[in-house]
């Protein structure tokens, strides 16, 4: 089940992890539009919701950069 060259610390994090489970092109499809249809609907009721996303993507990017 784990390779071989998983270390003992790491175990924990890749047990939680199920990766056998993989999603159909379907599923995936109807996820992104079920994402899409909320983000557009949030967007339309409350715009700052914008502003808010593009400084968490930065945000997030930077943290990855910067710590991995």
């Amino acid at each position: 089940m784990f390779d071989s060259s998983i270390s003992s610390s790491n175990l924990t994090f890749y047990s939680k992890i199920n990766l056998t489970n993989m999603k159909s092109k379907e599923e995936l499809m109807l996820m992104w539009l079920i994402v899409g249809t909320a983000g557009l609907i949030l967007t339309i009721t409350y715009p700052p919701i914008i502003l808010l996303g593009v400084v968490g993507y930065a945000s997030w990017s930077l943290w990855k950069h910067y710590t991995v």
